[in-house]
């Protein structure tokens, strides 16, 4: 066999080589052969063509080709053949031919070999090219085997698949047969694929093959279904995904017991966002309204001037709040103003305001720390009775004797209740006015206005609570006198006399604080005259009695808060 092919090969390789030369003949038969003009090579170019490879070869002019054929090399004769001026930027090899190179026939003929190294070993043949100055050859290898596909099973649910070249179909067939699953092949598959791969699961492997075939999948129970996406769309359609359902729009309206309704707003504003939920002040009840009050010289709190009739100004006094939004987010927002919408604390402030002598107070020493009086057993064990301590006399008591004694007077004893948060003040006393000088007329006329001043006991104080049983107090007393009074551009200013501190303390539910350290001293001259004869001079002072007290005081200030239980 092998001597037949060898004496039939070089007869097929001249057969094309005469078939061109028939053509070559026929086309220059009237031209003498010394002035045949040359054939110009202007490209070659070699590409992959499918399982082959195809060498095409530009010619300017025809030419007889004839091809040799060695197990991994072509030699391609080209008579009458020269290269090109651009032939050496359009050579490029590629598929089976890995280089080619150009010789130049013996000094006695004329013409190039084209001279082709393989990369393995491979069949070459003349076929006519695209058109009729363009010369192909066809290279196809010669040692062409049967890809190999091996799919294994290699443990529980695990498989090893090794594939060459081999059709993404039949690997997915075998892998079906192995696994026991179910696969569908949609449509025209022409992929080839070189893998392998070691202990994956089934389904893992249908994973794999599919995306490396530019493929997709789906499953359905133990049936996989595989195909191009357009393929696998047009034969299994998607149903349309289910809209959800339209959002049920509420509206709610929230009444503020204990909280600002505007600061609720603000706040459900930021949490929830004006996109998911809509909050408006409610309409404000309406009600009649005084005209302007004088209750500043009362209570010392400025009011804004107001009209007679009736205010329906929308929202200003409001107390509800009208939510508009998804059900969802409503019922957050209802259940979060109700956490915010706490009720208060409310602290009841009871204050002993008593001005006690300076020798009066010496003799209360440590006791301003002495607590009520109270008897207990310390060791009680059935009817035998133990070890009973007690605790000291109170202050409270030692005042009392002091003020039966008229060694202390009692100013004030108000009681006053405030929220958690707010403020308060107790004023016993006067409110003085005196003119204030505002400015000129253009006859240079003194302008004067009024000004307050609080004379007496005037005590402010701010209340807030932990929740545990512990109050902050922020507390101010005042004790003022008028010493006199000022006159200056004929108006008459008040000259006082003021005891006053600030602090802030923190106490137990139902514990004492005591303010003191507001000591006055006072010089009281006392004359007593005998009409006429004590304005003789010299003689006058006979008849004059003349007396100097010096007298020391202080003022103690009691407060005892006391959280109220609801």
């Amino acid at each position: 066999m092998r001597r037949i092919r060898g004496l039939l090969w070089p007869a097929l390789c001249w057969l094309p080589a005469l078939w061109y030369g028939s053509l070559s003949v026929g086309a220059s038969a009237d031209m003498p052969p010394a002035r045949r003009q040359p054939v110009l090579i202007q490209s070659i170019r070699a590409r992959p063509d499918q399982n082959a490879t195809a060498l095409d070869i530009r010619l300017q002019g025809v030419t007889v080709p004839v091809l040799a054929q060695e197990p991994r090399r072509l030699i391609l004769r080209l008579p009458n053949a020269l290269p090109g001026p651009q032939l050496a930027a359009n050579m490029a090899s590629g598929g089976l031919v890995a280089r080619m190179a150009l010789e130049r026939f013996p000094a006695s003929r004329a013409g190039v070999e084209v001279r082709l190294e393989l990369s393995a070993p491979a069949l070459g043949e003349l076929v006519p090219g695209p058109d009729p100055r363009t010369l192909r050859v066809r290279i196809t290898p010669t040692d062409r085997t049967v890809p190999a596909t091996s799919v294994r099973l290699a443990g529980a649910g695990l498989y090893d698949i090794n594939a060459s070249q081999s059709d993404v179909i039949e690997l997915l067939r075998t892998l079906a047969r192995e696994s026991g699953l179910s696969i569908v092949i949609v449509g025209a598959v022409n992929t080839k694929l070189t893998l392998d791969l070691h202990q994956v699961p089934a389904e893992k492997a249908i994973d794999l093959l599919t995306r490396a075939a530019g493929l997709v999948y789906r499953q359905d129970g133990a049936t996989y279904m595989v195909g191009a996406a357009k393929d696998l769309e047009r034969a299994y359609p998607q149903p349309e995904p289910a809209r959800p359902p339209a959002p049920v729009l509420v509206e709610k309206i929230y009444h503020c017991q204990h909280i600002t309704a505007s600061d609720l707003l603000t706040t459900l504003e930021k949490i929830f966002g004006k996109d998911q939920l809509t909050v408006s002040l409610g309409a404000a009840a309406s009600s009649p309204r005084l005209d302007e009050a004088t209750t500043a010289t009362v209570t010392g709190i400025q009011a804004t001037p107001l009209k007679s009739g009736v205010s329906t100004e929308s929202g200003s006094g409001s107390r509800d709040l009208v939510l508009y939004g998804e059900q969802s987010v409503v019922a957050r927002a209802l259940l979060l103003a109700a956490q915010l919408d706490n009720r208060r604390a409310q602290v009841r402030i009871s204050v002993r305001i008593t001005d006690i002598s300076l020798d009066a107070l010496r003799e209360l020493g440590v006791q301003w720390n002495w607590s009520s009086y109270i008897a207990r057993e310390t060791t009680p064990s059935g009817i035998n009775f133990g070890t009973f301590t007690h605790d000291p006399v109170s202050i409270e008591a030692k005042l009392s004797a002091l003020e039966q004694n008229d060694r202390a007077k009692l100013l004030a004893a108000p009681t006053l209740s405030l929220l958690d948060g707010e403020r308060g003040f107790i004023l016993i006393g006067e409110r003085l006015l005196y003119p204030k000088l505002i400015g000129y007329t253009q006859a240079q006329t003194p302008i004067f206005d009024k000004e307050e001043e609080r004379v007496g006991i005037y005590l402010q104080v701010a209340v807030q609570t932990d929740g545990n049983g512990e109050i902050t107090l922020t507390i101010y007393p005042q004790v003022s006198v008028v010493t006199g009074f000022l006159t200056v551009n004929g108006a008459s200013y008040p000259q006082i006399s003021t005891r006053e501190q600030q602090t802030t303390v923190r106490v137990r539910d139902g514990e004492k604080i005591v303010v003191g350290g507001l000591i006055r001293n006072e010089e009281i001259n006392n004359i007593q005259r005998v009409p006429l004869l004590s304005r003789i001079p010299l003689f006058g002072e006979l008849f004059t009695y003349r007396k100097k007290t010096r007298h020391q005081s202080e003022v103690i200030i009691m407060i005892t808060p006391q959280i109220l239980k609801d």
